[in-house]
C-alpha cells in the first residue's frame, strides 16, 4: 500500500515539476521577448557584424504609418472646340467673324444704292436717258455684283475655317464635366507619392567611460532588485514602460507560486552598437554579454524547479539605455539576438 502511496506522489510532483518548468524557463526578466521603446528607431533593427537583434515586439511607441497608395491615373479628356457650351448649335459665320461680315454687307449695300440710283447709261435704243435699257442694266449689274461677294465669302469662309465636317441635323458640341482634381502625373520610382521623410536623428553621439560604467550598474541593480522582487528599487533603473513589463512578470510568477533569483551577475563585455539624440533625451545601444546564475525556486518548499543555482550561464542581448538631458541613464529596451 505505501508503494502504491509512494509511486503515486513521486508521479504527482514530477508532473507539478514538469508543470512549472516551462513557466519558469522564462523567468528571468526580459528573457522572453523584445520588448521597450528606442524613439525613432524602436522599429529599426540594430546589428553588428556577429549578431542581429531581433525586432521589438512589445512597445508602446506606435509603429510608423504606411504610406499612402499612389492615386489612381485619370487621363485628360479629349479636346473640346473652345465655343462649345451643353445644348447650343455651331455658332454662324457672321457671329464668329462680324468685321468681315458688315465689310461684305456694306460693300453690296453701296453696290446696289450705285445700281439703283446711280447715273443713267445708254439704253437698247441708243437714246441717253432712264429708258429700259438703264434699267436692265442696273439690274444685271446687281446680279453680276451678287454673284461675285458670294463668291468672295464662300472663298473667305473656306480660307478662315478651314476643312471642316458639317455636324449632323440637330447635334451639338458639349464638354466633358470638368473634373474633380487637376491632372496628376503617373509617380515612378517609388517615391512620387511617398511622403517627406522624417528627420533622422543624429547617430554617433560619443559614449564616455562613466556612461559604460552606468550601464554596468544598471544591470546589476536590475537584476539584484528582481531576485527580491523589490519594484521600488527597479524604478531607479527602469523607464515606466520597462517598470510595467518587469512588473507583469513578477506578478505571474507570484500567482503560480514561484519566485526567479539571478546572483553572481557579471558583465564580460560590453559594445557600444549605437547612440544618438533626439528629442532632448540620448539613446545608447549596446551589445552586452553577461554571465550569472540564474534559478527558479517554489515559494512555499525552496526547492529549485528550473534553472541552474551552482553554475553560471552566459547571456548575449542588446539593451537600449536613455537620459533625459541631465539626468541618469535607464533601461528602455531589450532586445534578444
Amino acid at each position: 500500500m505505501f508503494g502504491r502511496f509512494g509511486s503515486r506522489a513521486v508521479a504527482a510532483v514530477l508532473a507539478v515539476s514538469l508543470a512549472l518548468a516551462p513557466l519558469a524557463a522564462d523567468a528571468r526578466p526580459g528573457r522572453s521577448s523584445s520588448s521597450g521603446s528606442r524613439g525613432s528607431r524602436t522599429y529599426t533593427t540594430p546589428a553588428t557584424p556577429s549578431v542581429t537583434g531581433q525586432p521589438i515586439q512589445r512597445s508602446i511607441t506606435p509603429p510608423p504609418a504606411a504610406a499612402p497608395a499612389a492615386p489612381a491615373y485619370q487621363p485628360r479628356p479629349a479636346f473640346q472646340q473652345p465655343f462649345a457650351q451643353p445644348g447650343f448649335a455651331q455658332p454662324s459665320f457672321t457671329q464668329r467673324h462680324p468685321f468681315l461680315s458688315g465689310m461684305m454687307g456694306g460693300f453690296l449695300g453701296a453696290s446696289l444704292y450705285n445700281s439703283l440710283f446711280g447715273h443713267h447709261g445708254y439704253g437698247v435704243s441708243g437714246d441717253y436717258g432712264s429708258g429700259s435699257g438703264g434699267a436692265f442694266g442696273g439690274f444685271l449689274r446687281l446680279l453680276i455684283m451678287l454673284g461675285i461677294a458670294y463668291l468672295i465669302y464662300r472663298l473667305v469662309r473656306m480660307a478662315i475655317s478651314g476643312p471642316r465636317t458639317a455636324p449632323a441635323s440637330g447635334m451639338t458640341y458639349e464638354m466633358y464635366p470638368p473634373q474633380d482634381a487637376p491632372y496628376q502625373a503617373m509617380p515612378f520610382g517609388g517615391s512620387a507619392s511617398m511622403p517627406p521623410p522624417a528627420p533622422v536623428p543624429a547617430i554617433g553621439v560619443q559614449m564616455q567611460g562613466q556612461d559604460l560604467s552606468a550601464f554596468e550598474q544598471i544591470l546589476t541593480g536590475i537584476m539584484d532588485s528582481w531576485s527580491k522582487g523589490d519594484l521600488t528599487a527597479l524604478r531607479r533603473h527602469l523607464t515606466p514602460e520597462m517598470l510595467s513589463y518587469y512588473g507583469e512578470e513578477m506578478t505571474e510568477n507570484q500567482s503560480r507560486g514561484i519566485r526567479n533569483l539571478v546572483a553572481d551577475v557579471q558583465l564580460v563585455k560590453g559594445d557600444v552598437v549605437e547612440s544618438w539624440h533626439e528629442d532632448g533625451r540620448t539613446y545608447c545601444t549596446a551589445l552586452l554579454r553577461w554571465r550569472a546564475r540564474d534559478w527558479t525556486v517554489d515559494e512555499n518548499t525552496g526547492r529549485v524547479v528550473s534553472g541552474d543555482d551552482r553554475h553560471a550561464e552566459e547571456v548575449q542581448e542588446l539593451w537600449t539605455f536613455v537620459r533625459a538631458d541631465g539626468g541618469r541613464w535607464l533601461l528602455s529596451a531589450i532586445q534578444q539576438v
